[in-house]
């Protein structure tokens, strides 16, 4: 996944680097490290975050989860093509793990380290499709994997939060 990148001298806070966190060979959690500290990027996050329902946002732990959210209209709509898969129920939730890192790469010294923050955001998609009663098919919820546009949404206002940040405050310094 790639970041934006920007060349500005205003906008030193935005993503410097990305990652992403393997657990399946099918599956990646998208991550950003961001050139701030976790004090600063903290309420980008909780404004951001506003437009779900929020069930934890906790700083000290570095945690945001969402509740459940209904998205079934959402997936019909991406899967209208195939009638045999029709989407009964769809629902999903975020989780954003927020942590303080440090860029030492210029220094040794640990003292001089730039404050950095990654956010890794892990969204959880559960479904049930139409099911085949002749078969004995049941109700039951099966997970599927994200296709990455939520969280990198998610991203892309985070960025673009802290350059409109980083470019009103260095017209204030002038």
């Amino acid at each position: 996944m790639l970041a934006m990148a920007f060349n500005s001298s205003a906008t030193d806070l935005l993503t410097t680097s990305t990652s992403s966190n393997s657990i399946t060979s099918t599956y990646t959690i998208p991550s950003r490290v961001f050139s701030a500290p976790i004090d600063e990027i903290w309420p980008i996050l909780i404004q951001e975050m506003k437009r779900y329902e929020l069930q934890l946002a906790n700083k000290q732990m570095g945690q945001i989860k969402t509740r459940w959210i209904d998205n079934t209209e959402d997936e019909n709509f991406y899967e209208i093509n195939s009638a045999s898969n029709t989407v009964l129920a769809s629902k999903f939730n975020l989780l954003l793990q927020v942590n303080s890192v440090s860029d030492n790469s210029d220094n040794s010294d640990s003292s001089d380290a730039r404050p950095m923050t990654k956010i890794t955001i892990f969204k959880q998609q559960q479904l049930i499709r139409k099911r085949n009663l002749n078969k004995g098919e049941s109700d039951l919820w099966i997970t599927k994997s994200s296709d990455g546009v939520t969280e990198e949404t998610i991203f892309y206002r985070i960025e673009h939060v802290m350059k409109n940040y980083a470019l009103s405050f260095e017209q204030k310094t002038k």
